[in-house]
This record gives structure tokens, C-alpha cells and sequence, in this order.
């Protein structure tokens, strides 16, 4: 995807120097050896989290604001880029290390700022996240769990096709997806649905997972996350 270039360097407003350096960072996402995805989507949804951490940074510097304060804390670039930009752990962190960069060098060529202070800011507003992240991923990874039906307690109260569509439940698959799944019509999978909420005497299918916790259906398992901690092991 195409993306404009930069206004070229000499007005020194704050937002002739957000754009310059948001400009620089996508370009610099697409024309790296390895080009990470842009589409108009995470584009839009990049900028904009970009262009908020630099505003951020630059108040810092103006004496506007102090680093990270509760009244107003810089979005999350890295978890912003995780949500909107659909990057994985690997990814995401490359994105932040080169928005710090090219801030680092646009900033240094305003001699009203101290090489040290810019990079003091530039790293609570950006490489700060991904410590941040880092430590969040790994701690969600440790106590994740997913949730298998005990197939010895609900046979006695559910039907062999009543536990096959309560299983779906619990994968949060859409009606339409049991039925094709199971090769049955989406009317036979509502009443399995229907029956199986009149067994365990609930309703809805917040309600069905509810109970069946209450009754112990469900056995909690580690989520496989071997992926995740492999790729953000190699950045450290």
C-alpha cells in the first residue's frame, strides 16, 4: 500500500513535527527488509496510536506535561498496534523500536531539547510498552486456561449429540457453525441448545456455562502458548 512521505523538514510547529516523524515511522514499517503488513486499516489504526505517543512526548518536552501522568497516560503503542493492527508479539515490538528511532533523530535537530531528555521521554512513552507487554503476555500465558467438557459427569445428564453441541458452546461457536460442523439443520442445533438449558436449568449460553461450572462440567486446562513466548524470548 502506498504511503505519503513526510513533509520535508523546516517548520517547526509541533505538528509539522508529529507528521514529519509519523510519516518517516510508516514509511520506514513498509520499505524495511522485512516490510510489515500495512493495510488501510492498521495504517489508520497505527498512525493515529503513533501520532498520540509523539504529541505526548513532545508536551513532555514543552513542559506541558509530566512523564506518564494519571490525568492523561500515553495510549499503549504496542497493545494499540496488538488490537488494531492484528501484529503479533514479534511485530509489534519491532514497530515501537522503529517509531523510537526515528523520533530520536527528528527530535535531535531541535536544539531547544537536550539529547537526554528526549530520550528519557521517548522511552516512557515507547519502549517502556514493551516492558510492559512483555511481562503482561507472559503473565497471561502462566494463568490462561481453557475449558473442557468433564465428559464423565455431563454423560448422564445430556445425550451423546447434547454433549457434541455443548462442547461447540464452550469453543463459542456460532449456531450456524455446529450446524455445519455436525452436519445437521441450525433449527436441530437450537434444540439441542433449548433441551440441554431445560437439563441443567439454565438459559442462554452465558447461562449454560455458568451452571455448568456450577456443576463441575467444565475442567479448566493450560492454553497452549509455547508460540508467543518463543517469539518474544528472541527480542530479550
Amino acid at each position: 500500500m502506498a504511503i505519503a512521505a513526510p513533509r520535508p523538514h523546516g517548520a517547526t510547529t509541533r505538528r509539522d513535527v508529529v507528521e514529519a516523524i509519523v510519516g518517516s515511522y510508516l514509511i520506514a514499517l513498509h520499505d524495511s527488509a522485512r516490510p510489515i503488513v500495512q493495510t488501510p486499516a492498521n495504517v489508520a489504526a497505527r498512525r493515529k496510536h503513533a501520532r498520540e505517543v509523539v504529541i505526548d512526548v513532545l508536551m513532555v518536552l514543552e513542559g506541558q506535561q509530566s512523564v506518564r501522568t494519571e490525568a492523561h497516560t500515553s495510549p499503549r503503542l504496542i497493545g494499540g498496534d496488538f488490537l488494531a493492527s492484528g501484529l503479533d508479539a514479534r511485530e509489534a515490538m519491532r514497530a515501537a523500536h522503529t517509531l523510537f528511532g526515528i523520533a530520536l533523530t527528528e527530535l535531535n535537530k531541535h536544539a531547544k531539547w537536550a539529547p537526554t531528555e528526549i530520550a528519557m521521554a521517548l522511552n516512557a512513552h515507547i519502549l517502556n510498552d514493551v516492558s510492559e507487554i512483555i511481562l503482561e503476555t507472559i503473565s497471561e500465558a502462566r494463568t490462561s486456561r481453557q475449558e473442557v467438557v468433564d465428559a464423565a459427569r455431563i454423560a448422564g445428564l445430556l445425550s451423546h449429540r447434547e454433549v457434541e453441541v455443548f462442547e461447540y458452546i464452550t469453543r463459542q461457536a456460532s449456531t450456524k457453525e455446529i450446524a455445519q460442523q455436525m452436519g445437521i439443520a441450525e433449527h436441530t442445533v437450537k434444540h439441542h441448545i433449548t433441551n440441554i438449558g431445560r437439563k441443567l436449568q439454565a438459559s442462554g449460553r452465558r447461562g449454560l456455562l455458568t451452571r455448568a461450572r456450577e456443576l463441575g462440567l467444565l475442567i479448566a486446562t493450560p492454553v497452549a502458548v509455547t508460540g508467543t513466548i518463543t517469539a518474544i524470548s528472541t527480542l530479550t
